[in-house]
């Protein structure tokens, strides 16, 4: 038996009856006499690891979709703006795609909209971050930040990722002697 890691309390949980279905899809795959003689380690390490991301590809879509779909017991501050506090409007549904560790996952999820903010998000997420661009010290580079202000406006220069033409005095703020 390979375990690679402590099991978490829901897996504890479990644990009998994935045993017994692994017990099962190895009678199913092989027969009742089990593995037969002349397969490698590979080709049925192949076959465990095709079946766990089945399982888990299903688990995550019907999980998601399951807490999409119950709007009646969200909290209530995943009903209110994080922003402004007031209440959403949750008309459209959505599809989501997110990377996880697993792989991708996929289901339909309310969108919501912040008429007062004039944001659109996902309920489910805490917060709402919004990405833009701040300029760091250096005036040709750009970088992504989440703790500024949304309605600041950088000049256009820095969302096309052009270099600004800016001397080196505006750059650094030093003066230079001029050779006349």
């Amino acid at each position: 038996m390979a375990r690679t890691k402590k099991a978490t309390a829901k897996v504890e949980e479990v644990r009998p009856y994935v045993e017994g279905v692994a017990k099962n899809l190895v009678d199913k795959l092989y027969g009742p006499a089990g593995l037969p003689w002349g397969v490698t380690l590979t080709e049925l390490e192949d076959v465990c690891l095709g079946i766990r991301a089945v399982l888990t590809e299903k688990m995550l879509d019907a999980a998601l979709e399951r807490q999409a779909a119950d709007h009646a017991r969200r909290p209530p501050e995943l009903g209110c703006c994080p922003r402004c506090h007031r209440p959403l409007d949750c008309d459209d549904v959505e599809a989501r795609l997110v990377q996880t560790r697993a792989g991708q996952a996929e289901w339909l999820e309310p969108q919501a909209y912040c008429r007062s903010c004039r944001q659109a998000f996902f309920p489910s997420v805490q917060a709402a971050r919004v990405l833009i661009a701040v300029t760091t010290a250096r005036p040709c580079k750009a970088r992504l930040c989440t703790r500024a202000s949304p309605t600041r406006r950088l000049p256009r220069r820095v969302h096309r990722g052009r270099r600004p033409r800016q001397s080196v005095e505006a750059a650094t703020g030093a003066k230079t002697k001029s050779a006349c």
